[in-house]
Order: structure tokens, then C-alpha cells, then sequence
């Protein structure tokens, strides 16, 4: 059955696709999406190489996308969370570069880019948030080069919470400075390029200043400009 993103505020809020859309227009978007499906923890969505065929919306849970490198390292390229949209990786070589996999029980929806693309040519404001949404993983992307090569293990962390705060504001009704953290540790280092036992000093580092207070995998920002400064 297509999934019906206009009906269900919880379905609807994020969406980046839908963003800007009429209610005719997303209803035409939500007839080309496949039914949504239950990912446990740590299950693939698809693997390295894997044909490409579709993109995917992260509907609830998070994704981490991931791979190795040629000398045996794994390394994260990338987090997806409620509204984010992956799988944009594989178009060009028509096979996927990474594999994407459940950091926690997730519901993911299914949009076959054949039927995107098709709907691209009738419907002009999907066609702008494609593209807008292509163009954000290459700078996102490119940003990460960057920051592997150019930033401290401690601007590299911050950049990486201010980032992730901005994005639990965007998806979520929760305005609060506090962030659940669904990625463990080693997961956030193989993103940020430094090793586990750094990112507990730097998060320490944090907590001594008095810029964030940690329970677990819970971070309650207490001094957010500093953060960002820090980050820059």
C-alpha cells in the first residue's frame, strides 16, 4: 500500500521531500512510496554494492551509513534521523557505496527513484527538493572532508552536537537543550576521524567547562554559545 504522508501529522512532520508541497502534490508524492517497514537494531537496509533502485525516508529510529576503508578501517559516514532521507550515495555508480544500518529499531519508507525521477517531470516542487536535498548530502559531505583534515578532536566534537542540535529542533517538538545521543561512542568517533578514547577526554573536556552535563547517552547543553564558538 502507498503511504499516506498528508493524512497523519507523525508521518507528515519532517519530511524534507514534502516540504513547500500542495496538498495535491504531496498526495501524489505519497502514491509512489512504498509501505513502511520495521528495522531492528543493527539490521541492514541494504549493502555495499547493492543495486540501486531506491532512496529511503527514516520515518522513526536513526540510521548510521557505513564502510570500510582500504587499509581495513570502518568508518560512519553518516546519521539519519526522523524526515532525513538516504540511499543518495548509490546513484551515480548504480550501486550503493555504504551500508546502511538500523542504529535502533526504525520504521523506514521505500521510494523507488525510478517513480521519483517520473514524478519530477509533473510535479516542479518535488524536482527543487530533490535536487535541494542531492546538493545538501554532497556539501554535508564535503563538509566532513574538511573537518577530518582542518579541525581540532574538540571542534570536530562540537561541530558534530551544534549539528545534531539543530536537527532534533527541525524533527522534533522538543525545543529543550537536552539531546538523546542513539549512536554509541565508537560510532561517533569512526564519524568524527578520531579514536574512541579521544572522544571521552573531549567529552569530558566539555563537561569540566561547563558547556554540557552527561547522563549516559543523554547531553544537556548548558552553555550553547560557548558550544558553537568552540565548534567554528
Amino acid at each position: 500500500m502507498p503511504l499516506t504522508i498528508i493524512d497523519s501529522a507523525h508521518n507528515c512532520r519532517g519530511c524534507l521531500l514534502a516540504e513547500g508541497l500542495t496538498n495535491t502534490q504531496r498526495q501524489q508524492l505519497s502514491m509512489i512510496i512504498h509501505a513502511k517497514r520495521h528495522y531492528q537494531r543493527n539490521e541492514k537496509i541494504y549493502h555495499i554494492a547493492d543495486k540501486f533502485k531506491s532512496v529511503y525516508l527514516v520515518q522513526q529510529g536513526s540510521i548510521k551509513t557505513e564502510a570500510t576503508t582500504y587499509d581495513g578501517r570502518p568508518v560512519v559516514t553518516g546519521f539519519y534521523f526522523p524526515g532525513d532521507i538516504f540511499g543518495f550515495d548509490g546513484i551515480g555508480d548504480q550501486g550503493y557505496l555504504c551500508d546502511a544500518v538500523a542504529i535502533e529499531n526504525t520504521l523506514i519508507c521505500e521510494i523507488p527513484f525510478h517513480k521519483l525521477t517520473a514524478l519530477c517531470t509533473s510535479v516542479e516542487g518535488i524536482q527543487h527538493q530533490l535536487f535541494m536535498l542531492m546538493g545538501q548530502r554532497i556539501g554535508s559531505h564535503d563538509h566532513a572532508l574538511i573537518m577530518m583534515h582542518n579541525m581540532s578532536a574538540e571542534s570536530r566534537l562540537c561541530k558534530f552536537l551544534t549539528i545534531y542540535y539543530e536537527r532534533m529542533k527541525r524533527y522534533t517538538e522538543n525545543q529543550d537543550a537536552v539531546m538523546f545521543l542513539p549512536m554509541n561512542k565508537d560510532d561517533i568517533a569512526r564519524y568524527l576521524g578520531i579514536c574512541p578514547e579521544t572522544l571521552s577526554r573531549e567529552l569530558s573536556k566539555l563537561v569540566n567547562k561547563g558547556v554540557i552535563r552527561r547522563h549516559s547517552r543523554k547531553l544537556e547543553l548548558l552553555d550553547i554559545d560557548t558550544l558553537y564558538k568552540l565548534a567554528s
